[in-house]
């Protein structure tokens, strides 16, 4: 019979095609022998491979499938400590049967699985995968008396000089057929005990307890009750402070499910669960993806695990030296919830260092965040040019030359990463010239390489108190890349031709009207690189007629109708609680902290970032509407909005959120002078009414315009129809990409193939969005973080806004120092140790030493604050001793006219932009 066509790739089968007698053509399969097998030996000459994983310093450890099944969590260990794995296939089968959660564990423990990925990059783990058809090969007479464990041990033992080579197995069936074929055999617990003893609480034999959990569905069940509509996918959210009860959040319901205490069956937070509904409440009945990671916290005498995350339960921890790691913030691992356990189980891994000690709590931020902080591989320190770097004639090729414009830069002092430039020339009565110009990382940063791989993964620099997690090298961020003064810098550069023309309707009485624009790649040459607070000298020294103070004061007059034009389009100006550091120069020890107050030239530059987002964004999408990548800004969720509305309905203040028209409005009318007696009462009523507001705001999040209609673009904050981010290239990846798109556009560049795929774009999005979540969440805990190291142990006395009544106190907030503390009532003598109250509209009427006063919403007092400490978790946090009948003078607390107090600067402060 005929056979024909090309046999097909792959590892198991290969298939042909052949004429049956009745002239059916009929596809064969045949399976493929592996002759060309690797032991993954380092020490062998005939397979050594740079990936080879194996060493025969120890013994090579054949697993068997019940070990695999029920110890798997030890077999990561092993090979993390560099024990020699080898995993045949079939022994594998039974584990992966189990769960798709098991397909993801050993996906992890092959591509190289390490505990600490923020800190170290992956590694490698002695583990090899060993399949079963090379296993026949080789022994072909061990299948029939043997096992595949046993060919295994064959192939080692013909292919090379093993110290030992055993099958770990623990089945007295195993032993005794192993001794019948020659073979080693050894039990986990022997081996872990005598090798690895820290481990042998992981092997020691469970005792049979009564369950105190329903069993998890399987994978089958779960997606056939999905499949049923009788159960629904979604993702659990313990709550903060019980974290077995929660929420569950699922695109089959529009509002989050409640999930009981009795109802959650060992899901963690952010695990992806299969539930069912009943009155309203769901029922989790298994997981259908973990979502564990690496866990810092502390540990009591009893064993018992408090993690900081305070989503997460209590672990029961597994080690052999509770007493060393008491006192300490340690790593851990979560390795199962068994149905018989009230806790998970979890084993130790290392220690960071001893608590309260300001190195280990940011250590423990950038863990808990998952930030990368190792330092750059020479795989990417390799992708820099070499040093000192000389443009070509190639690099200049193309490039406009403003290296004779009177561009500068405004940063705060000392900043060293200058990613944008601005210059400002008045070419007629009311015509300008304006300049903005980014910093080319793109040059330097090529597709694809080792260098963008890490940028892509890190997606944004990370910014704390104390110290700056870059996404990409020094000599970038720092010298190449950097727009400095004196020196010729390749830049992306926007340049408008703009017009001044009259418009009674306005206060400014003026409008802008663009002319032509230019988007290309430049040389430019600063000609200073300026603080905002010289920046606003010159702009305020008359007697400077040269072109940087033209320019600087062309800059500002232009900034201020763009402002004016952006309010009535609708744009929000909200508050935050922003606070600054100073810190030590050498050891970056925080010193000192402070409001931070924005002056009038944060303005000016952040006016100038926002137009050439617009633009920008408007240009990539025409040119690539369906992969182009934005940001967009939805409308605040309604039922946030009416809560809002209901702790308001005492002040007479509604908020409209309707549009953002509507929501500007409503904050422009909210305040009257039943707000406060005094004009600065009631700036601080409203600006705690903003904060209250921006609360409420959904987040703004990066998008590939693909997913998304047109309409759906808007960001609702800034009251425009398209925008994106291009302006900070050097600490974002997503302005290295529109950055690459904008080349495209103005053909400088081609556009690497993968950005051309809708579905790679929406990937490299939603990364985008998690890093962008995480860096900012990692900012506020490192603020306040370094807020309470600076008050503990010295209480002191400061002014609190109620920010939040609740039942039986209220919440205020300290702005010279950003944080937050409660203050518990008393309510009707029900106990003598806390202030005695009695609650009335807006808040309670304090009773103490014989006095009786209001402690009110949006109201300021002093109160003491020191740091209390949690035994368990060792979290801090403020404590508050409100002290309502001290005087105080609200000038303490108000920010001053930003002309006045001069700037102050925060040391990173783009992080704060509204921009965003």
């Amino acid at each position: 019979m005929p056979i024909f066509g090309r046999p097909t790739r792959g590892l198991r089968a290969q298939s042909q095609f052949r004429q049956s007698k009745k002239g059916r053509i009929v596809r064969e399969s045949r399976p493929i022998i592996r002759r060309n097998v690797l032991c993954s030996v380092q020490e062998c000459n005939e397979c050594f491979q740079e990936e080879s994983k194996l060493s025969l310093e120890k013994p090579i450890l054949v697993m068997s499938s019940n070990v695999c099944v029920s110890h798997f969590s030890v077999i990561e260990f092993l090979a993390r400590r560099k024990h020699n794995v080898v995993l045949p296939q079939s022994n594998l089968s039974a584990f992966l049967k189990n769960s798709v959660l098991n397909q993801r564990k050993l996906q992890n423990l092959l591509k190289g699985w390490t505990f600490d990925s923020s800190e170290t990059k992956q590694e490698q783990t002695t583990v090899h995968y060993f399949p079963d058809r090379a296993a026949r090969f080789v022994a072909t007479d061990l299948l029939n008396t043997g096992s595949i464990g046993h060919s295994v041990v064959r192939f080692y033992n013909d292919h090379v000089d093993a110290k030992a080579i055993y099958i770990v197995s623990d089945t007295d069936s195993d032993a005794a057929n192993s001794e019948r074929n020659g073979v080693t055999t050894v039990s986990l617990r022997e081996y872990v005990l005598q090798h690895e003893p820290d481990l042998g609480c992981l092997v020691e034999d469970v005792m049979e307890s009564a369950t105190l959990f329903d069993e998890h569905w399987s994978d089958s069940e779960m997606n056939a009750a999905i499949a049923n509509k009788k159960a629904f996918r979604g993702v659990f959210h313990a709550d903060k402070y019980s974290p077995i009860s929660g929420s569950i959040r699922s695109h089959s319901f529009k509002d989050n499910i409640t999930v009981e205490k009795g109802k959650f069956n060992r899901a963690t937070n952010r695990d992806i669960v299969c539930f069912t509904v009943e009155d309203d409440k769901a029922t989790i009945r298994g997981i259908m993806i973990r979502n564990w990671r690496d866990y810092c916290g502390s540990v009591e005498q009893d064993g018992i695990f408090h993690p900081v995350d305070r989503h997460m339960p209590s672990f029961n921890l597994r080690t052999s030296d509770v007493e060393s790691l008491m006192g300490q913030r340690i790593l851990v691992k979560l390795v199962d919830w068994p149905a018989t356990a009230e806790l998970p189980t979890a084993h130790f891994f290392k220690v960071i260092g001893p608590m309260g000690d300001r190195n280990v709590e940011t250590r423990v931020i950038l863990i808990e965040n998952e930030v990368p902080h190792y330092p750059f591989s020479e795989s990417i320190l390799a992708c820099l040019p070499s040093s000192p770097w000389v443009p070509t004639a190639v690099d200049k090729k193309g490039r406009a030359d403003f290296r004779d414009k009177p561009i500068c830069s405004i940063d705060p002092p000392g900043c060293k990463d200058i990613d944008d430039a601005l210059h400002c020339i008045q070419t007629g009565p009311l015509s300008f010239e304006v300049g903005v110009h980014i910093a080319d990382v793109s040059h330097f940063v090529r597709p694809n390489c080792a260098m963008d791989m890490e940028a892509r993964k890190r997606a944004t620099s990370v910014y704390l108190v104390d110290r700056r997690i870059d996404m990409l090298p020094k000599m970038l961020t720092e010298d190449l890349c950097s727009l400095r003064c004196k020196v010729d810098r390749f830049a992306f550069s926007v340049i408008w031709q703009l017009t001044l023309v009259e418009d009674e309707e306005r206060p400014s009485g003026y409008k802008i009207q663009y002319g032509n624009v230019q988007f290309t790649k430049s040389i430019i040459h600063s000609q200073a690189s300026l603080t905002y607070g010289k920046a606003l000298e010159i702009m305020n020294t008359k007697s400077r007629e040269d072109d940087m103070a033209q320019s600087i004061r062309g800059l500002w007059k232009i900034a201020q109708l763009l402002k004016e034009q952006r309010l009535i389009d609708g744009a929000l100006v909200l508050a935050s609680t922003a606070v600054k550091f100073e810190v030590d120069e050498v050891t970056r020890e925080p010193l000192s902290v402070k409001e931070y107050i924005q002056g009038e030239t944060h303005s000016l530059v952040e006016e100038f970032m926002l137009l050439a987002n617009r633009f920008v964004a408007k240009k990539i999408f025409d040119e690539f509407p369906s992969t182009a990548l934005l940001r967009r800004h939805p409308a605040p969720r309604e039922d946030k909005i009416e809560e809002l509305n209901e702790s308001l309905q005492l002040f007479g203040v509604t908020i409209n959120a309707e549009s953002n028209k509507t929501l500007a409005e409503s904050l422009r009318s909210a305040v009257s002078n039943e707000h406060g007696s005094t004009e600065r009462e009631r700036d601080l009523f409203l600006k705690y009414l903003k904060i209250r507001v921006t609360r409420c705001m959904s987040l703004a999040k990066y998008f590939v315009t693909g997913q998304f209609s047109e309409a759906d673009f808007e960001h609702y904050g800034l009251a425009v129809s398209y925008y994106t981010h291009f302006t900070s290239p050097i600490r974002r990846y997503s302005d290295l990409v529109v950055h690459r798109l904008l080349a495209a556009c103005t053909d400088f560049d081609e556009l690497p193939p993968d950005m051309l795929v809708k579905d790679q774009m929406a990937a490299i999005c939603d990364n985008l969005n998690k890093r962008k979540f995480i860096a900012d969440r990692s900012g506020r805990m490192s603020d306040s973080v370094s807020s309470l190291l600076l008050i503990r142990g010295r209480p002191i006395k400061a002014v609190g806004v109620v920010v939040n009544v609740l039942p039986n106190g209220v919440r205020l907030h300290f702005p010279a120092y950003g944080v937050e503390g409660f203050q518990e009532f008393s309510i009707n003598m029900s106990d003598a140790t806390l202030p005695q109250a009695r609650p009335v509209d807006g808040g309670f009427v304090v009773s103490q030493d014989g006095k009786e006063g209001p402690v009110l919403l949006f109201k300021s007092y002093v109160a003491e604050i020191s740091v209390s400490v949690e035994e368990k978790s060792y979290s801090m946090n403020a404590q508050v001793r409100l002290l309502p009948f001290e005087s105080i003078d609200i000038m303490q607390h108000q920010p001053r006219p930003a002309v006045e107090a001069g700037i102050v600067v925060k040391e990173h402060p783009k992080k704060l932009q509204k921009t965003e």
